[in-house]
């Protein structure tokens, strides 16, 4: 549970190596983030949710790094009432 809450509440403080976001800046200007799929001497595989996975070739990558920012979205929480957010604990640690 308090694995759980840690990462609901501060996504970004313990990541997993699958989670992290990955960003890759074009020679264009173009920005792109997401999970890293695949890296090799041919291009980036990135996939972002609710799109298609995206390859970008080598010769177009400027730079392509790990960020310091979880892909879960910060500030889950913050649109539930309190007694929402209670329930959703409750129910969480019924489940096995």
């Amino acid at each position: 549970m308090e694995a759980l809450l840690r990462n609901v509440l501060t996504p970004s403080a313990a990541m997993e190596g699958g989670y992290r976001n990955f960003r890759v800046l074009t020679k264009d200007g173009r920005i792109l983030n997401g999970l890293l799929v695949s890296q090799g001497a041919d291009g980036v595989v990135i996939r972002a949710p609710n799109t298609a996975d995206q390859k970008i070739p080598q010769a177009e990558i400027d730079r392509a790094e790990f960020t310091s920012v979880s892909i879960m979205p910060e500030r889950q929480l913050e649109g539930m009432q309190p007694q929402q957010v209670s329930d959703l604990i409750h129910y969480v640690m019924t489940l096995k």
